[in-house]
């Protein structure tokens, strides 16, 4: 199994993520085949924990947030966790969608439970300074 490894230094919430410094190796699935959380041993002297977290898998098509550990002199061992973000990166670019909650802005027209709006009744009258001497009113409102 061809896997390719990587350095990213960003926050792991990031959607497009900088890959650094890729290795291609090939790995062999330890037990059973957990797609979401794989784990791979393979033979590669300098990959460390310290160099690489982080692994493309190109037979399972995802990427994933991986903790290298030395388990002998040769063998490695990569324990990984998928990265949803970054393997459906290009699906959720073509979407298109309506955001009903943000960390620091919110939308007035839709319906949000957690985000009190009140009403304060507030007249103000101003009166024309020479008068109203024709027969037309305005009236205007704001709000």
């Amino acid at each position: 199994m061809k896997c390719i490894f990587y350095t990213i230094n960003q926050d792991p919430k990031t959607v497009n993520k900088t890959l650094e410094n890729g290795t291609t190796v090939e790995g062999i699935i330890r037990n059973p085949l957990d797609v979401v959380n794989p784990i791979i041993e393979f033979e590669a002297a300098g990959l460390t924990a310290a160099t690489y977290n982080y692994v493309y898998i190109e037979d399972l098509h995802r990427y994933y947030f991986c903790t290298i550990t030395n388990d002998s002199y040769t063998i490695n061992t990569a324990t990984c966790h998928c990265d949803v973000l970054k393997t459906a990166y290009d699906f959720l670019k073509q979407r298109h969608a309506t955001l009903r909650r943000s960390e620091y802005l919110y939308n007035g027209y839709l319906n949000d439970p957690d985000f009190n709006a009140y009403a304060y009744r507030n007249i103000v009258l101003k009166s024309f300074p020479s008068g109203i001497t024709a027969d037309n009113i305005i009236l205007m409102t704001v709000g």
